[in-house]
């Protein structure tokens, strides 16, 4: 109970310096079994925290490295895809120019001797298969990605309206801002934000709850979802190679008889 004359202090509120009467600032520890400390930047006073206070610190650091642990091992497979999205395409223009010299250099010297077997056509379209299947691998890929593990980065909706929108790792609250994404300042999470957080918050709220309940059953999870692209890639290249393969074999045999 508050003594008379006491406003309560609310949640969040900065403690006041002894000395200078500034709100401090806590301090960040180095390791996690240390006491932050309470510094004051205008006259320099600084004082650990309470013992009660520390060790709620030292709790919440220690699920907020936790989760900060599951998140970089989740986000590795999008990482990954974000540089695999910034190199292949310089990968695929060099494979297609290769594929093309390679194919013409062919196509001349098989122009010289005047007939041409189709196993020899097929061998001189290989290049260009092998190019148009990298393209059809990396379309494939990013395919996947945005329909599968897209939706995965997008934030939490608020639940209600006129709260704000949490962070799809940890939880808390996003800054009001009107951005693609915006960082978590807890935990360093990317979130997406869309028009599907307004329109679609109910839908999304159930898919969270279901989210959770699915957490409880290991045999529920799907440990490989991150691989999806990975396996897009493959997948879709060796369709849209062979299909490349054939059809510029034949077009080299047909045009070169």
């Amino acid at each position: 109970m508050n003594p008379p004359g006491f406003a309560g202090v609310g949640e969040g509120t900065p403690t006041p310096c002894t000395t200078c009467g500034a709100p401090m600032a806590l301090s960040q520890p180095a390791f996690l079994h240390q006491t932050p400390e309470l510094w004051c930047e205008f006259c320099g006073r600084r004082e650990l925290l309470p013992a009660d206070a520390a060790d709620r610190h030292r709790h919440l650091r220690f699920r907020l490295m936790q989760l900060a642990r599951a998140r970089e091992a989740s986000d590795a497979p999008l990482r990954s895809l974000k540089v695999m999205t910034e190199v292949w395409p310089i990968a695929i223009a060099v494979s297609a120019g290769m594929g093309l010299i390679q194919s013409w250099n062919f196509v001349r010297g098989w122009q010289a001797l005047g007939q041409v077997e189709l196993s020899q056509a097929v061998f001189g379209a290989l290049p260009l298969a092998v190019a148009f299947g990298m393209l059809c691998g990396f379309l494939g890929m990013r395919h996947v990605f945005r329909r599968q593990l897209r939706p995965l980065l997008r934030a939490r909706p608020p639940r209600q309206v006129g709260l704000a929108v949490r962070c799809r790792n940890c939880g808390a609250n996003l800054p009001a801002l009107r951005a693609p994404e915006l960082v978590c300042a807890h935990c360093g999470a990317t979130n997406l934000l869309d028009a599907a957080l307004t329109a679609n918050a109910a839908e999304l709220l159930a898919a969270e709850r279901r989210e959770y309940e699915q957490r409880l059953l290991p045999w529920a999870r799907d440990p490989s979802v991150y691989l999806a692209p990975s396996r897009a890639f493959y997948r879709y290249g060796a369709v849209g190679g062979g299909v490349a393969l054939a059809l510029f074999g034949a077009a080299l045999f047909l045009s070169l008889r």
